[in-house]
């Protein structure tokens, strides 16, 4: 599906333009992803207005690495596509 690719490749632009911005130790942990001992999660939160770069760890709960404030989307953003009906 072309949506999910050019959605997977603004997620990566994103933490790419954010790693530089990370203290020593949440670049650790970014580290430990890239080593394969816990995994990263993009959270967009449409209507409070934040994407955050969290860690998530067996060990822990999530831990949030960063975190930036953006505009709210406002009701009515998304329009649902129209469904076409199979006869």
């Amino acid at each position: 599906m072309d949506e999910t690719n050019t959605l997977c490749e603004a997620v990566a632009a994103w933490v790419s333009a954010v790693l530089p911005r990370l203290g020593s130790d949440q670049f650790q942990i970014i580290e430990a992803m890239l080593a394969g001992r816990c995994d990263v999660a993009v959270e967009a939160r449409l209507l409070k207005g934040t994407v955050t770069l969290v860690a998530i760890g067996e060990a822990h709960g999530p831990m949030v690495l960063y975190r930036d404030a953006v505009a709210p989307l406002r009701p009515g953003f998304i329009t649902p596509p129209e469904r076409s009906r199979s006869e």
